[in-house]
């Protein structure tokens, strides 16, 4: 099992300041996104995780702020291209990631 870090960005002028991120995570040739985000410092911070595939994720309430939140924007036409299968996408992602360098 692989795990990529597509995206992470701080937040810190909001407030309370603000962590987005987006994984994407291989198993056996399967991928997954996995989204989160933390909110506050310390003790008072808060937060949350959920996987998605890629159709959940379009559907997500707060897609497009999501993207926004995670400087993902350019992954967009990716997902939405009917043309490549759902493998391709996730590969699409994933290679656009080791371009920037940014594996875990």
């Amino acid at each position: 099992m692989a795990t990529h870090l597509v995206s992470e960005v701080q937040h810190l002028d909001r407030n309370p300041p603000e962590i987005h991120y987006l994984m994407l995570e291989e198993n056996d040739n399967k991928y997954y996104f996995r989204a989160g985000e933390v909110i506050g410092r310390g003790v008072a911070s808060g937060g949350g995780e959920a996987k998605f595939d890629i159709s959940s994720l379009l559907k997500m309430n707060g897609y497009e702020t999501f993207l926004r939140d995670t400087d993902c924007e350019w992954m967009h036409e990716i997902l939405i291209n009917e043309n490549t299968t759902e493998n391709e996408k996730y590969l699409k992602v994933l290679n656009r990631c080791k371009l920037k360098n940014i594996n875990i």
